[in-house]
């Protein structure tokens, strides 16, 4: 591991150190994405089912879902619209609210039906 990330995962952990939950929310993301991969042929599938427009929001530097994971997926649904945040890493929407708002706001305009279904 190198060195610098080393450091800026201690550091996070000492800064989360008295978070309630923490733990708990971390060992329920990981065991989630333990099942996901366990039953990669129903989560496929259940992707290919959804006929809503998409939007996929995901960070360039997220160490939790590695970005290459939402190409995939963008690329296995043709009608899901994928577009990545450089140096923003798994929480988009808490990182770059700003650039996420105006990526939602865009696309809404393109699906004016989604937008109407999200009011």
């Amino acid at each position: 591991m190198p060195a610098d990330l080393r450091a800026a995962s201690e550091a996070l952990v000492v800064e989360r150190k008295d978070v309630a939950g923490l733990d708990t929310a971390f060992l329920g993301a990981a065991r989630s994405l333990l099942k996901v991969n366990a039953l990669a042929p129903a989560y496929w599938r259940a992707m290919a089912s959804i006929t809503a427009p998409v939007l996929l929001v995901h960070g360039e530097r997220d160490r939790l879902v590695p970005v290459r994971a939402a190409r995939r997926v963008a690329r296995r649904n043709a009608n899901w619209r994928l577009e990545t945040i450089p140096d923003v890493g798994h929480v988009p929407q808490m990182e770059a609210p700003e650039r996420v708002a105006e990526l939602v706001r865009d696309w809404l305009a393109e699906h004016p039906d989604a937008a109407r279904a999200a009011a």
